[in-house]
């Protein structure tokens, strides 16, 4: 599948809320996980057998266990050993930061529970029988680990007998995994789709679903070998059957890049909104509340989430248009519409948090809009321009949000206008000539309006 349609189609089920990953083994080697045919090789020459390509190692493991007379002890220590420092890699921390909810894998290790609770998430952690019958209240994720912990290696599934009791050993994990592979669109990140359950699940679905089957995807790395070419044309092939696409890429060093594209497209519906205003030039306040609420208002109307610190003069307006859309129009849940974090007020310890503050809630944006940007000095009643969009645009620029100062509005967003145009990145440049519409001063209000959400749309579709 091309890389492009495969992440704009991911996005769209992430945005829904039916995005799930599974997470194989392959998913941890970043974070300096040896690969399994490495981890089993002392069994191996313990064993006397030369390991190859073929070599099936569940079936190595089975013969091991054998060999000691059932006593598993020493793959118990492997991989106790093994999984017990690997750390967050790229792949876990870019995951961890988008709202999905359903993570699978069969990996022994904590990396994916890890990064997520970095991220502040509550989540829940399945990986025994037991566990799925707990509820986790206010739970931000889950992570189902169909294969065992590392801390209880002793029961984690790996030899040949712990397939072939899967069903009675581990059976809750099936239906459950059945469920979500019906309902939910996977991204398989690290897997090589060569568990047994797995397949006796997709065969499930296929007989179940007949040619109905959700469509899945996977990333996989493109072989160079001319002899294994036509295989994995084959093998890519077979997992159409399953309702799997394959995104093939040249190095593994595109994986992230990939997962930061899906990031950058999913935030790019988020909309950060500054501003603040004591006096609104030549305009009247009342005015410019109806601009600001109409243009929340028909962000909201064309699928955009506002994301805003409740500028004084500029917060109100705001929420009033989210508002008139979510209540008059659509009936959308408001949650999933307007993140709304108002500034703490109180003493020097408080505002020393503010930056930290303005970071969280930027970061759930991927277009930073400026408006307006003045405030007043009690002490002096100097009008002054707000230092604290400055900061937030450096933090919006320093996330790689598209910058939208409007400068027609004057004040500190006129400012951060000229501090854009002086320097223009790639992908501004491609605006050029819509960005300096925006400092057009002899627009009105409904025109400027219009100018923004033409070039909201125009810089969100087309990464």
């Amino acid at each position: 599948m091309d890389k492009n349609t495969f992440i704009h189609r991911y996005v769209d089920d992430i945005s829904k809320g039916n995005a799930a990953v599974f997470g194989g083994a392959g998913m941890s080697v970043p974070s300096g996980k040896k690969d399994w045919k490495s981890l089993m090789k002392p069994l191996a020459d313990e064993l006397g057998i030369e390991l190859t390509d073929s070599t099936d190692l569940t079936r190595l493991a089975q013969f091991y266990v054998n060999k000691k007379g059932g006593n598993r002890t020493r793959v118990s220590e492997l991989i106790l050993n093994e999984f017990n420092d690997i750390s967050i890699n790229e792949y876990h921390s870019i995951l961890s930061c988008l709202p999905i909810r359903t993570y699978w894998t069969t990996n022994y290790d904590h990396a994916i529970e890890d990064s997520l609770k970095k991220t502040g998430k509550k989540v829940a952690v399945k990986c025994n029988p037991q566990s799925l019958a707990t509820s986790l209240i206010g739970c931000d994720a889950v992570v189902y680990k169909m294969h065992g912990d590392k801390d209880d290696a002793e029961n984690c599934v790996l030899t040949e007998d712990d397939y072939d009791f899967y069903s009675v050993k581990r059976n809750g994990f099936l239906p459950i995994l059945k469920n979500d592979l019906t309902t939910k669109t996977f991204l398989f990140l690290g897997f090589s789709f060569e568990d047994p359950n797995l397949h006796r699940i997709f065969a499930n679905i296929r007989m179940l679903l007949r040619n109905h089957c959700r469509t899945h995807y996977c990333i996989m790395l493109k072989e160079v070998d001319t002899s294994k070419i036509k295989k994995q044309e084959l093998f890519c092939e077979n997992l159409l059957r399953y309702g799997i696409e394959t995104i093939l890429v040249n190095k593994w060093g595109e994986i992230p890049e990939i997962l930061k594209e899906i990031q950058k497209v999913y935030n790019r519906k988020s909309i950060y909104i500054s501003g603040a205003a004591h006096e609104y030039g030549t305009y009247t306040r009342e005015e410019y509340e109806k601009f600001i609420s109409n243009l929340s208002e028909t962000l909201v109307r064309n699928g955009y989430r506002i994301v805003s610190g409740y500028g004084l003069g500029v917060g109100s307006a705001v929420i009033s248009g989210v508002l008139n859309e979510v209540y008059g129009h659509q009936h959308k849940n408001l949650t999933n519409e307007l993140l709304l974090r108002p500034f703490p007020q109180g003493d020097d310890d408080i505002k020393a948090l503010w930056s930290q503050y303005r970071r969280d809630m930027i970061c759930n944006s991927g277009i930073s809009l400026f408006i307006l940007g003045n405030k007043l000095d009690i002490n002096t009643g100097e009008l002054l321009l707000s230092n604290g969009m400055q900061e937030e645009y450096d933090l919006s620029k320093e996330q790689g949000n598209f910058l939208l100062p409007i400068a027609a509005t004057g004040y500190m967003a006129e400012s951060l206008y000229e501090q854009l145009m002086v320097n223009l990145d790639e992908e501004h440049k491609k605006y050029e000539a819509e960005l300096r519409a925006l400092s057009d001063k002899s627009l009105s209000l409904n025109e400027l309006k219009e100018q923004i959400i033409s070039l909201i749309k125009k810089c969100s579709k087309c990464i």
